[in-house]
């Protein structure tokens, strides 16, 4: 969003609608919701928090919405779904698997710097020490977005899509909170490959 239209909707005096997601999504779905969000007529604001605890930020109020996977929601959360994504293993280019259309879990797990778990670090970081040859993980699809000559990224062929979510407590208050889910909800639904969201 251009920096005078985020200017001009602070100085409204309307609360900002605060969205906590995982560091490494700030573009794809992310960014075209905040873009198309933003441009409409008085919305609020928007403010990130990135940290690799979303529900966390709902439940202690630092945060209004969330983008979270399938497996991080509670059940004392509202959620959205908003689109689906591939599992992805980040090999380094180079590698002998990185060559293939797919990879299978067993295979990964074979691999001495495989981690089950995505580190809670940037994805820079992530992507650094994959490209070294320090590191394999699965991430989403929309990581790929991200990737640069060093890291290739191979669908993992046994494991199920994630689900991408939007969460929110059902106690929240921000004035324009619906709308915004409204604007996420529409844009998912017009992504290639996506139902509409539920």
């Amino acid at each position: 969003m251009d920096h005078a239209v985020r200017q001009a909707q602070r100085a409204t005096g309307r609360p900002p609608i605060t969205v906590a997601t995982r560091p490494g999504t700030g573009s794809g779905l992310l960014a075209d919701v905040l873009r198309i969000y933003g441009a409409l007529a008085a919305a609020s604001p928007t403010e990130i928090v990135f940290t690799a605890a979303q529900p966390g930020a709902l439940r202690e109020g630092t945060a209004d919405v969330a983008v979270i996977c399938d497996s991080d929601k509670g059940d004392d959360l509202e959620i959205a779904q908003l689109a689906s994504e591939r599992p992805m293993a980040l090999l380094p280019t180079g590698h002998p698997v990185a060559e293939r259309g797919a990879v299978t879990l067993a295979e990964l797990r074979a691999h001495p710097d495989y981690l089950p778990q995505c580190p809670t670090e940037p994805l820079d970081v992530v992507m650094d020490r994959v490209a070294l040859g320090r590191l394999v993980v699965v991430v989403g699809e929309s990581a790929a977005d991200r990737l640069g000559r060093s890291v290739t990224a191979v669908p993992v062929a046994d494991l199920p899509p994630t689900d991408l979510e939007l969460a929110w407590s059902p106690h929240a208050r921000h004035p324009d909170l619906a709308r915004f889910l409204h604007t996420a909800r529409a844009i998912a639904a017009r992504q290639p490959g996506q139902g509409q969201a539920s």
